[in-house]
C-alpha cells in the first residue's frame, strides 16, 4: 500500500504520463500522405542508389585539391548539359540555405562549362535562388520575374541570343 505522499506522487506521474501520451498524439509529426502523382514521379526518378554512388569515390581533383568526378546523369542527355560557353547570372534571396542552393548549382553549372556573370544583361541563363515562405518575398520575385520577362523579349529580338530564366 502506497502512503500519503507516495500516493499522491504515484497520481501525478500517472497523469504526467496521460498529458505526456495526449500532447505527442495531438502533436504527431507524422508524415501526411503523399499524392498519387507525386509518388509516381518519384518513382520514375533516381532510386536513391544513385545518389549514394554518386555522392562519394570521386577519383580527380580541381584546382582546389577537392575530389571531382564528372557524373553521368540517365535522365538528362549529356548534350543538354553541355553549356558551350554560355554565361549564368544568380540572384540569391532570402536565407542562407538559398545561398547553399546557389553554390551547389554554381559547382554543378562550373563543371559544365558555365561561365559566372554579375549582370543579367550579359547572361545566357538567369537562376533566381529562393524560397516563398513569405508572401512579401513571393511578391518580390514575381516583380523580378517581370523585369527578366521583359529583358528575354528584348534579347529574343536582338542577336544576342535567347534569355533562359530558371526559378
Amino acid at each position: 500500500m502506497l502512503s500519503g505522499s507516495n500516493l499522491l506522487l504515484w497520481k501525478v506521474l500517472c497523469r504526467s504520463r496521460c498529458s505526456a501520451a495526449r500532447c505527442r498524439w495531438l502533436c504527431s509529426s507524422a508524415r501526411p500522405e503523399i499524392d498519387a502523382a507525386v509518388k509516381k514521379r518519384i518513382s520514375r526518378g533516381p532510386p536513391l542508389e544513385y545518389f549514394i554512388a554518386n555522392s562519394v569515390n570521386s577519383h580527380s581533383e580541381d584546382e582546389t585539391g577537392c575530389s571531382r568526378e564528372r557524373l553521368q546523369h540517365p535522365y538528362v542527355p549529356d548534350e543538354d548539359v553541355r553549356s558551350n560557353g554560355k554565361k549564368v547570372h544568380f540572384e540569391t534571396y532570402g536565407c542562407q540555405m538559398n545561398v547553399s542552393d546557389t553554390e551547389v548549382a554554381w559547382s554543378l553549372l562550373k563543371d559544365a562549362g558555365f561561365e559566372k556573370t554579375n549582370s543579367a544583361n550579359e547572361a545566357d541563363v538567369v537562376l533566381i535562388m529562393t524560397c516563398a515562405i513569405r508572401e512579401g518575398a513571393e511578391g518580390k520575385i514575381w516583380k523580378r520575374i517581370s523585369q527578366l520577362k521583359t529583358v528575354k523579349k528584348l534579347r529574343q529580338k536582338s542577336k544576342n541570343g535567347p534569355l533562359q530564366i530558371g526559378i
